[in-house]
């Protein structure tokens, strides 16, 4: 029998016999239930009221988890709901602002592309241009090639500094992007001079009767000499490597530390001789 039973029966008058001298000897070992039994042993009905006790005491741990559970249960519930009411409202109002920036992006995409296909064509066009200009071939030239080609047009701002009249003997014509540009040292008779004597006409063009004006820009470097040769008209590539080599193997020129272009007009006329044929 357990200590609470047999604890009840003693408080209900039966207080004789082994039982419950077995009690008072145990209480009588222990303290705390030697106080706890004089204390209810001195309390009228003591028995009903420790019976009220355990009955209230038994509805208030009952009560407390069936409460506890109700509590738990709500604050679940007020989650899940919590949680599906931020889920949702954000979503309805990022939805229009996703559609706005994807449209966004593929404007920019689209701008961007085509920017770079622009780009693109530019460079593609120039790099053409320039291995036109800068190919040098020994092909045969078609009659179609005796008018001047025009590659690169010239610069509107470019200005003539040297007296290059209609004199016959003139085989060279100087321009300059600025006034003060550079000049061949000596002028522009040292360079005409050494173009005259120096030139040499490919065979092609002799056979083929070319004649005509070869324009070449470049810019001139600290040791006077001309730098980043470019054609800018010419008759044939066997014409345009004569004249390249003219002007780098010619006078030095002034340094004026400038990188603004300088322009030279070579003339390739047949020699007389040539022309009566």
């Amino acid at each position: 029998m357990e200590f609470t039973d047999r604890l009840m029966e003693y408080l209900r008058g039966d207080r004789r016999g082994k039982k419950a001298n077995r009690l008072e000897r145990e209480a009588l070992s222990d303290p705390f239930m030697f106080e706890a039994l004089e204390g209810l042993t001195a309390v009228d009905d003591s028995a009903k009221g420790l019976d009220n006790l355990t009955v209230r005491l038994h509805k208030r741990v009952n009560g407390g988890w069936h409460m506890a559970w109700k509590a738990w249960a709500i604050a679940a519930a007020v989650c899940v709901i919590g949680g599906m009411i931020w889920w949702v409202i954000p979503h309805q109002e990022i939805q229009p602002q996703l559609a706005r920036s994807v449209a966004f992006m593929h404007e920019e995409e689209s701008r961007d592309s085509t920017h770079a296909a622009v780009v693109s064509y530019n460079a593609l066009e120039s790099r053409s241009v320039a291995d036109r200009a800068e190919a040098l071939t020994d092909s045969s030239e078609t009659e179609a090639e005796k008018e001047t080609m025009t590659l690169v047009p010239a610069l509107k701002k470019a200005k003539v500094l040297a007296d290059t009249s209609e004199d016959s003997d003139m085989l060279v014509k100087i321009e300059n992007s600025v006034e003060g540009g550079p000049m061949p040292v000596g002028g522009i008779e040292v360079l005409n001079r050494f173009v005259r004597n120096s030139l040499v006409y490919p065979e092609d063009a002799l056979k083929a009767g070319l004649q005509g004006d070869i324009r070449l820009s470049f810019i001139v470097n600290q040791n006077g000499r001309p730098s980043r040769i470019r054609v800018i008209e010419w008759i044939t590539h066997s014409c345009n490597r004569e004249a390249i080599r003219l002007l780098d193997e010619g006078p030095v020129w002034t340094y004026t530390g400038s990188e603004e272009l300088t322009y030279v007009t070579i003339s390739f006329r047949l020699p007389e001789k040539e022309k009566t044929n």
